[in-house]
This record gives C-alpha cells, structure tokens and sequence, in this order.
C-alpha cells in the first residue's frame, strides 16, 4: 500500500475515531502527527496547542508543540515550550503512594 493510500485511511479512521469519542484527549494530538506526515504544518501547530491547552503539563505534547514551533520558524515560541517543560516539577511515584 502507497504511502498516500496509506494516509488517505489514517485520515478516514481518524474521522471515525471523532465521531465516537470527541472528547477523547489524545485525538487533537493524533490528528496533529497526521498533520505532520502529510507537511501540513499549520494544523500540525493548531492541532498541538490544542493538546496543551488541554494538557499543560504533559511534557509529550510540549515537545511535540516546540517542535511544531520550529518547523513553522516560530522560534521565540518553542524556546519558551522548552523553558515551560524545565520548569514542570517531576513526579516521583514513590512519592503518591499510600
């Protein structure tokens, strides 16, 4: 199979994956990597800030932010992601347990 092929059904189960659970976090930022391998860059960056703004302190999705930032040249915009990701206090799991 193609590689347009390919993405051609990523696209479409995608919109299926929408369509029965919108509210499923991770969504806008699988939507975002798709965006990515097909170099549309601007939805890949919309999609991303998205993500954060519904996740802030994922450091996943700020690296994958920052690196939207740099592939759109927004460069004052990804270093300030990567000082976010440096100031977010690491979690120990020792720490929550009871």
């Amino acid at each position: 199979m193609c590689f347009k092929t390919r993405m051609k059904r990523v696209k479409f189960l995608l919109g299926q994956t929408k369509s029965h659970d919108d509210n499923n976090p991770e969504l806008p930022y699988i939507e975002g990597n798709y965006f990515n391998f097909i170099d549309n860059n601007t939805q890949f960056m919309s999609c991303l800030e998205q993500t954060v703004e519904n996740n802030p302190d994922n450091i996943r999705y700020l690296l994958s932010l920052a690196k939207a930032y740099n592939i759109v040249n927004r460069l004052d915009d990804m270093v300030e992601i990567l000082t976010q990701i440096g100031q977010i206090q690491k979690k120990n799991q020792v720490d929550t347990r009871t």
